[in-house]
C-alpha cells in the first residue's frame, strides 16, 4: 500500500482573484457544460450503435478524471491581422497579465509572421510536486470549439524541478482580421499525469515574498539552456526551501 500513496500537486499564486474565481480543476470541474448536458441513450436494438453519445465514451470519461485544468483567470482580447501581414494586439481585462511575443526565428522559420502569431500565455501559478513525475501538457479540445485558430502546443512538464506552468500558443492567421474575446474562466491548458497513481490538487495563496521564493527555482541564469543549468546545479548542491509542499 506504501507504494500506491498519492501524489500531492500544489499551486500557488500571488493574486487573490486568481485564487478564488480561477482555481485550478481536476475531475468531473474539468468537462465542458454542453458535454455534462448529454443524456445517455439506453436503446435495446441492433441500432444501438448508431444512437450512443460521447457519455458512453470511456475513454472520454477516464480522460476528464485525471485532467488537472488551468483556465483563464482574466478576460483575454486579441487582435490578430490578416495573413499577409505581421500584426497583433492583446490586452488581459486585469491589465496586470502579461503575455510574451515569439519571433518566427523560435522555430527557425518554418512559417513566417505573415501566416501565424506565436504567444507565450504567461500563468500566474506556480505548481510543486511531492514526487517527481511528468505531466503531459495538452490543450482543452473539449473546450477549443470556439476558438478553432488558436492551437496550444504540447509538452512534458516535471513540477519536481520546475514552477513554471506556461502556454505556448500558435494562432493562424486568417483572410480578415480577427478578434478573439476568450472570456474568464475559459480552459487554457490541461495536464496529464503520466502515472498511475492518483495525483491530488491543492490551490494556496501566498504573498509576494512567499511566491517570490516559490519561483526561485527557476532563475533565468543563462540566455539559453538554463533550465537543465539550473537543474544540474541543483542536483550537485541541493537548494533548501522553506516552503513546505
Amino acid at each position: 500500500m506504501f507504494f500506491n500513496k498519492d501524489i500531492d500537486l500544489h499551486f500557488y499564486t500571488n493574486l487573490d482573484y486568481v485564487h478564488k474565481f480561477a482555481p485550478v480543476k481536476t475531475g468531473n470541474d474539468t468537462k465542458p457544460t454542453w458535454f455534462n448536458r448529454i443524456r445517455p441513450r439506453k436503446v435495446l436494438d441492433f441500432t444501438a450503435m448508431s444512437k450512443k453519445t460521447l457519455k458512453s465514451c470511456p475513454g472520454i470519461q477516464e480522460y476528464h478524471k485525471r485532467a488537472i485544468q488551468i483556465p483563464l483567470w482574466s478576460d483575454l482580447a486579441l487582435e490578430i491581422g490578416p495573413k499577409g501581414s505581421d500584426v497583433y494586439k492583446w490586452t488581459y481585462s486585469d491589465c496586470t497579465s502579461g503575455i510574451r511575443v515569439h519571433p518566427p526565428e523560435i522555430i527557425n522559420n518554418y512559417r513566417s509572421a505573415e501566416d501565424f502569431q506565436h504567444l507565450l500565455f504567461q500563468v500566474p501559478w506556480a505548481g510543486i510536486s511531492t514526487e517527481s513525475i511528468d505531466f503531459l501538457v495538452c490543450q482543452p479540445l473539449w473546450h477549443s470549439f470556439n476558438f478553432p485558430t488558436i492551437s496550444i502546443t504540447q509538452g512534458i512538464l516535471n513540477f519536481k524541478d520546475q514552477r513554471t506552468c506556461n502556454a505556448q500558443a500558435f494562432i493562424t492567421r486568417t483572410n480578415k482580421t480577427q478578434s478573439i474575446l476568450i472570456p474568464h474562466g475559459t480552459p487554457l491548458l490541461e495536464l496529464l499525469p503520466l502515472t498511475e497513481k492518483r495525483v491530488k490538487v491543492h490551490n494556496h495563496f501566498v504573498d509576494d515574498l512567499e511566491f517570490q521564493k516559490i519561483m526561485s527555482i527557476n532563475p533565468y541564469t543563462k540566455f539559453t539552456g538554463g533550465h537543465y543549468y539550473n537543474r544540474a546545479i541543483a542536483k550537485k548542491c541541493p537548494i533548501k526551501s522553506d516552503t513546505s509542499a
